[in-house]
């Protein structure tokens, strides 16, 4: 490909944390039997809403197809492209009304059926995680603004997310008194959960927000007439950068009006976090090859103006 634009989202995960909702405490909501139901959940009532969904005849709008073969719970003659799901006769996927909103987006169907369903209000994360996240954020900003190496706290911003959904303990080892170590089985499951401070569901929310931001952008772009060739986790690869860059100024406009409000809501310096969650433009590849998510290669002008290797 020739002369694509290549957009990044800037620290995603740590957008997502500290300016978007996550859930409270779920509760089954059998009131929510259909879409319309969920949709009117999410939009009027502004809950956050889990529900098990099974699509008949499902198909992509567009040449991108979003749900990924490892998250279905079952599937009936699909077509695969890339490890996501193109079509199938039937999909049952447990969705956030978040991915209700892109599938909307996305996908077509004949029919669809909640299996069940649960709702929670929605609520910031907490300050005990959200706080010590932006110290190491802002340690990053300064060492970075003085061109130090900002390597260890950048590392240790971007691993709150991977804290929060850490997996439960599957064994325990046990230090005996005569000093050797013995693995045995782990505390029972409800036990476990009634002493975590971290809860699974914000995690579910946290990555279902940062999938949001990216899909909903591409969606821009592709119903705007724009090529996007590849994307992944926080970047955007798409034709035409110069014609399409206000995809990228609208949204961004709207993320820092989101985050001037976080900042007065959390107390935090607006000048460390300004551009948290916006897209950066990192200019234009020469030539560009993809295979899928993070296997592709590029090359692009260097600041020196030598052609290099990406």
């Amino acid at each position: 490909i020739d002369r694509p634009g290549s957009f990044d989202e800037t620290s995603e995960y740590p957008n997502a944390m500290i300016n978007d909702y996550v859930p409270g405490k779920f509760k089954t909501d059998k009131n929510i039997k259909t879409i319309d139901d969920m949709i009117h959940a999410s939009r009027i009532k502004k809950q956050c809403v889990i529900a098990v969904i099974t699509f008949h005849d499902i198909r992509a709008r567009w040449d991108h197809s979003i749900e990924s073969k490892s998250k279905c719970i079952a599937l009936d003659s699909p077509i695969i492209d890339n490890g996501r799901i193109r079509c199938a006769r039937s999909m049952t996927v447990a969705l956030t009304e978040l991915d209700l909103e892109l599938y909307l987006k996305f996908y077509t169907w004949e029919s669809a059926k909640i299996e069940g369903a649960m709702t929670a209000r929605r609520i910031y994360l907490p300050s005990y995680v959200v706080l010590p996240m932006c110290e190491d954020y802002k340690l990053k900003h300064d060492l970075k603004a003085r061109g130090e190496d900002y390597a260890v706290p950048k590392a240790f911003a971007n691993s709150y997310y991977g804290v929060i959904c850490q997996k439960l303990n599957t064994s325990e080892v046990v230090l005996t008194e005569d000093g050797e170590l013995t693995e045995g089985p782990a505390k029972p499951y409800l036990e476990q959960i009634r002493k975590r401070e971290l809860l699974f569901q914000w995690a579910i929310y946290i990555t279902a927000q940062a999938r949001y931001d990216v899909l909903s952008t591409i969606y821009t772009l592709t119903k705007s007439g724009y090529t996007v060739y590849y994307s992944d986790t926080d970047s955007i690869k798409v034709d035409n950068p110069d014609a399409c860059m206000w995809v990228f100024e609208q949204y961004n406009k709207r993320k820092q009006a989101q985050v001037r409000k976080t900042c007065r809501r959390l107390k935090l310096n607006l000048s460390v976090f300004w551009d948290i969650g916006s897209f950066d433009n990192e200019g234009k590849y020469f030539k560009y090859k993809y295979l899928g998510a993070k296997r592709y290669i590029g090359t692009k002008l260097s600041k020196k103006g030598t052609i290099e290797l990406q």
